[in-house]
């Protein structure tokens, strides 16, 4: 509450006639996690079927694009619903909410991305959408992500149990409406997970008025600032919780065996490949905690301390400067007032977790926000 009350004018002056009003922001990152997404991401800053489904409802003229998640052996490839905006529309049912979720079209800040479905990507994208799904794959494997094993070899209980796969691919944009790339993202689906088996299952995310503020400190003091992104963040972190399995259709093993031919001596009699889940996959109910909780773990390593107001703010003082680091799932701000100490943590975390993209600079891109220092003391955002 102090922290909105620092930002906020007790009494509000009313917009200049002609003026728009500010336009708000939907926050729609869970847990962030996503039980699927982010990414970004999908970071994260992920997107997932279940935490958007209420933008239908917020939202109702709003011109959407949903998928149908129906359970069903094509679950991976979503199929595509149009839902057309109807001028006066009263807020949607909570039985049609459940049926559209999983829209695939959101903003955030102004920056927006589409997710299709294989085919869709593959009409629109040729040849780039099968080397982004590969690639997501490809990580998969290389990461260890997920071991393949044979169905016999599962109790009857843990094939009960096996949860499905989703595959997405999103049309990334940035704020200014440019067409970025093509991401695929492998989800497990972590709504047929027994969620009585996790004692806690959320992850706290940096709010945006810790986020101004650390710029607004940073512009004050001078500090030199820069976002980094950890790619194939949360597959960092193991599984607590298992053993814990999940089956791809047979959509994606002609996929799965252009990486690894060998995985065809583990098909099942329909043609479909079980994986057991190693490493804290998108979608699965733990992997937001697991990924907060490892990164957590290599920032205090490093000599790092937790803000005891915001859990995703860390602080540490070197030789009397102090260096800060904002944690939004796997979208970093670093800043201090010595770049040195900015490119160690940076020198660090790509030690720690390999794929890291950063950019040091005036000019940084981050949540659909594009905050620029002007080096006098101010940042626009």
């Amino acid at each position: 509450e102090r922290v909105i009350e620092f930002f906020l004018p007790e009494e509000e002056d009313p917009p200049e006639e002609n003026t728009p009003a500010p336009a708000t922001q939907d926050d729609d990152d869970d847990e962030h996690v996503p039980d699927l997404v982010d990414d970004d991401d999908f970071d994260e800053d992920e997107v997932t079927p279940d935490n958007l489904r209420d933008r239908i409802y917020d939202n109702p003229n709003e011109d959407i694009q949903v998928h149908d998640l129906s359970d069903n052996e094509s679950s991976d490839e979503l199929q595509d619903v149009h839902v057309a905006p109807v001028q006066g529309a009263e807020p949607v049912r909570r039985s049609e909410r459940i049926r559209a979720r999983g829209q695939t079209r959101w903003l955030r800040g102004g920056q927006r991305a589409t997710m299709l479905s294989i085919e869709a990507a593959t009409r629109d994208h040729g040849a780039a959408a099968e080397e982004s799904i590969l690639k997501e794959l490809r990580q998969m494997l290389d990461k260890g992500v997920l071991r393949a094993v044979r169905e016999g070899d599962l109790s009857a209980e843990e094939r009960r149990n096996t949860i499905r796969s989703l595959l997405f691919l999103k049309e990334k944009f940035t704020p200014s409406g440019a067409f970025e790339k093509l991401k695929a993202r492998l989800v497990a689906n972590g709504a047929q997970q027994d969620r009585e088996v996790y004692d806690n299952s959320s992850s706290p995310t940096a709010s945006i008025p810790a986020l101004f503020m650390v710029f607004a400190i940073a512009a004050k003091e001078g500090r030199h600032v820069a976002s980094a992104d950890i790619g194939g963040a949360y597959l960092n972190a193991d599984i607590e919780k298992g053993p814990l399995f999940m089956r791809v259709s047979r959509s994606l093993v002609k996929y799965f065996l252009k990486l690894d031919p060998n995985l065809s001596e583990f098909a099942c009699e329909d043609g479909t490949l079980l994986f057991q889940i190693v490493k804290a996959m998108y979608g699965t109910v733990e992997a937001g905690r697991l990924w907060y909780e490892d990164m957590s773990a290599t920032l205090e390593r490093d000599g790092f301390k937790r803000n005891e107001h915001e859990r995703c703010v860390f602080n540490k003082t070197v030789d009397g400067v102090q260096v800060t680091v904002l944690l939004y799932v796997d979208d970093l701000v670093i800043t201090s007032a010595k770049r040195s100490l900015v490119e160690a943590v940076i020198e660090m975390l790509t030690e720690k977790y390999k794929q890291v993209t950063f950019n040091i600079g005036d000019i940084h891109d981050y949540l659909g926000m594009v905050f620029e220092m002007s080096g006098e003391g101010r940042v626009k955002v």
